[in-house]
């Protein structure tokens, strides 16, 4: 089946996706049309640009190590880490490959912090407009983009379903790792969590809102839903593996039900 698929935000667990695509293939499904956000953008991405068996490779051996030199920590400025080590990591990814070149078409959704409003990113160095979209508020700092300031997509799109489905697919799947949590750390009471954590999880509540209003009004959309949580955290990047891995086990689960 011609699958048109939405890849939603979700920090560290959207390394889910990876699994869900693995999914796709291995049932026959072919993905004619990609749509990511933040870390969505970031796989959709390597797909469309045939870099994922690249991205796969980092997270089969991600530890803790490895997302540690990711971050280039810093004191002032607006985020926490610079990005420069993030973005020699895209440039690994994607190289100079440009969205109107790829041989998938693709659609990166970031938030223009001047407007509050989304920006579909569908032409450009990759690259960049993925850099755009992975802009976590206090995390990473926005960038400039065409004349634009541009942030993380998650803050008004985090599940960038098309107003209009592809003619050429058969189904738009989405995938939202964002469902209801797994795990709950607050149940206790106030947990000795990090600011950055509690931002995380904030972050997470408000954008699995925003994907439920979506979802509603997109009956037709098929949904993969994987709870957030389950071990790890937003920020668990050096368990990307096992991430992925549930991905994998929950499309295999949820795919057969979708007709899919």
């Amino acid at each position: 089946m011609r699958i048109e698929l939405v890849l939603g935000a979700g920090s560290a667990f959207g390394l889910a996706h990876l699994g869900v695509l693995r999914a796709l293939g291995e049932r026959g499904h072919e993905v004619v049309r990609l749509h990511g956000c933040s870390m969505g953008a970031l796989v959709a991405g390597a797909v469309a640009a045939g870099s994922d068996h690249l991205l796969e490779q980092r997270v089969d051996r991600a530890r803790l190590r490895d997302a540690l030199r990711l971050l280039d920590l810093r004191v002032r400025g607006a985020g926490l880490v610079g990005g420069r080590r993030i973005e020699r990591l895209l440039e690994e990814l994607y190289g100079e490959r440009r969205i109107e070149e790829l041989d998938l078409p693709l659609r990166v959704v970031a938030t223009d912090v001047s407007t509050w409003l989304p920006v579909d990113l569908d032409s450009g160095l990759l690259r960049e407009a993925v850099r755009a979209s992975i802009a976590v508020p206090a995390l990473l700092p926005p960038i400039e983009l065409a004349g634009r300031i541009l942030a993380d997509g998650t803050l008004v799109q985090p599940l960038p379903v098309p107003p209009e489905p592809d003619p050429r697919a058969d189904r738009v799947l989405a995938v939202s790792v964002l469902g209801p949590p797994a795990a709950q750390p607050w149940r206790t009471g106030v947990p000795r969590r990090r600011t950055v954590h509690y931002v995380m999880d904030s972050l997470s509540i408000a954008q699995h809102g925003i994907e439920q209003a979506v979802l509603a009004a997109h009956p037709e959309v098929s949904l993969i839903q994987l709870p957030a949580g389950d071990g790890a955290s937003a920020l668990s990047f050096h368990r990307a593996g096992r991430i992925a891995a549930l991905g994998h086990l929950a499309a295999r689960e949820q795919l057969p039900a979708l007709g899919l």
